[in-house]
């Protein structure tokens, strides 16, 4: 599954800081999990269970991820007949499953 992940400054408005400067959600989004993040902020990630729920394998490596550091999720743009097609975006918050 394809997701955005929430820029920085986003998360840091929403959960703030910890002593150490790492945002405070319910996982904790790290200093070097923002360095190694696409530019696009686009990750694939996988379930993993609780309590970060999902994994995602960077070049660099295994990083979890919460929920709530989930922006939306992202379709894929399909190519159909040379023609391309974007499926779109589903807010994460809206249609959340637990």
């Amino acid at each position: 599954m394809y997701v955005k992940i929430k820029t920085w400054k986003r998360m840091e408005r929403e959960f703030g800081l910890d002593k150490d400067g790492e945002i405070t959600c319910k996982g904790i989004f790290l200093k070097k999990m923002e360095k190694v993040m696409p530019e696009d902020r686009m990750i694939d990630i996988h379930k993993y269970g609780k309590p970060y729920d999902f994994g995602w394998q960077s070049a660099s490596g295994c990083w979890e991820i919460s929920r709530d550091m989930i922006d939306y999720e992202v379709f894929k743009i399909y190519t159909i007949y040379g023609e391309r097609y974007n499926i779109g975006k589903k807010s994460w918050q809206n249609n959340e499953k637990k």
